[in-house]
Formats: C-alpha cells, sequence, structure tokens
C-alpha cells in the first residue's frame, strides 16, 4: 500500500512537474511572449524570404526566418542593452508614433510589440528617406547577435 502510494505521489509530482516545463518553455518564446518584444529583420530580394530577429523585455534573444515554423534562441542580452535597445526604438525611433512604410525590392523593419499592440516601420524604397533614427537602431541591435547568426 505504501509502495503504491509512493508511486502514485511520484507520478502526480512528475506530471505537475512536466506540465509546468511546457507552459515555461512555451511562454518563453516570442509566440507566447505577453511582454514587450522588439523585433528588427531584412528580406525581399529574388527569394522573398525574411529574417527577424526578437529581443524579448526579459533579455532573451531568438530569430526565426520565414521558411522556419519554429524560434531559434541565439543568446541573452544583460539588463542594460536590453533596456538601451528597447529605449533607442521607444524614444529615439518613436516606433509608436512613426507612419512609414515604404519597402523596395529589399527591405529591412523595425516592429515593436506588446499583445496585440504592435508598431511597424519598413524601408528600402530608396525613392523614400527613412527617418535617421532607425538605421542606427538596426545597426546598434545587430551589433548584440552572434557573428554566426548574422551571416545567413
Amino acid at each position: 500500500m505504501k509502495q503504491l502510494f509512493l508511486t502514485t505521489l511520484s507520478l502526480v509530482l512528475m506530471t505537475g512537474f512536466l506540465g509546468t516545463q511546457t507552459s515555461c518553455s512555451r511562454a518563453a518564446t516570442p509566440a507566447h511572449y505577453t511582454g514587450n518584444q522588439l523585433m528588427l529583420g531584412s528580406g525581399g530580394g529574388v527569394t522573398g524570404f525574411a529574417t527577424t530577429y526578437y529581443l524579448l523585455a526579459n533579455g532573451k534573444l531568438f530569430s526565426r526566418s520565414s521558411r522556419d515554423t519554429v524560434f531559434t534562441f541565439i543568446g541573452r542580452q544583460t539588463r542594460a542593452n536590453t533596456k538601451r535597445v528597447f529605449e533607442m526604438a521607444e524614444q529615439d525611433c518613436a516606433i509608436k508614433t512613426t507612419n512609414f512604410n515604404h519597402p523596395g525590392n529589399t527591405y529591412k523593419f523595425a516592429q515593436w510589440k506588446k499583445g496585440e499592440e504592435s508598431y511597424r516601420v519598413t524601408w528600402g524604397d530608396i525613392s523614400e528617406t527613412v527617418p535617421a533614427s532607425y538605421p542606427r537602431l538596426y545597426t546598434s541591435f545587430m551589433t548584440m547577435l552572434p557573428i554566426s547568426e548574422t551571416l545567413h
């Protein structure tokens, strides 16, 4: 009887632990994250593919190309770097109030998101002048990525 009780208790605890692990890992990806996210990337050209890099407010970095179905965890940023980049997007770039959507054959973009609220700026059309703060944000963001990530 005691053995049956211990076995049952072990199974219940393991099931609870695995359920917690699954829900935590799901919440940790950009698809299920409810905090602030900053996404930057590029795309277009002959293939039309896009690559997006995601920085979550908790400092986790992910990538995903338009060909992928899952996010790839690529590292973690320091609290200071994360705060700096979010402040650049929110204050210097004023991403929530900038209305600029001028992609070209190839394009770059910056997007801020929290829950259902989302703002995106896209540039690449050579006949349109992108606000100067966006290329600086893009360059600053890309320097946070491991070199191996930016080569594909």
